[in-house]
């Protein structure tokens, strides 16, 4: 049961939260826009094995559309490449527990992700 997330991030302001359920479907618990602090804080109450953040609008979106459009005479625009601008996610912080009929997966350190 996860209650909240702080999110660390300086060029996130529209986003979506989305959690999977026991059966593998996505859900969306939470719609952000208009975000203007680096340290979001996200009130969920979900159960879920799964957070997915799916990002709608950076900061620096405009900047990069400007940088990568060219306008033609005669009302013709040209892209050159991205319009938008990736999101710099530096941490997710989840806060919740863990109810004691639900198995904890069994990872070893051999076996754990090297990020």
């Amino acid at each position: 049961m996860i209650h909240k997330m702080v999110i660390y991030s300086p060029n996130l302001t529209a986003f979506a939260v989305h959690t999977r359920n026991n059966l593998g479907h996505w859900k969306k618990v939470r719609d952000v826009k208009g975000n203007k602090q680096q340290e979001i804080v996200v009130k969920v109450s979900s159960r879920t094995d799964g957070i997915r953040i799916r990002v709608n609008r950076t900061s620096d979106d405009a900047a990069q559309r400007r940088k990568n459009t060219e306008r033609l005479p005669g009302g013709w625009t040209i892209i050159q490449g991205q319009i938008r601008a990736p999101a710099l996610i530096r941490e997710v912080e989840l806060y919740g527990y863990v109810e004691m009929d639900e198995e904890l997966p069994d990872v070893s350190d051999e076996e754990a992700p090297i990020f």
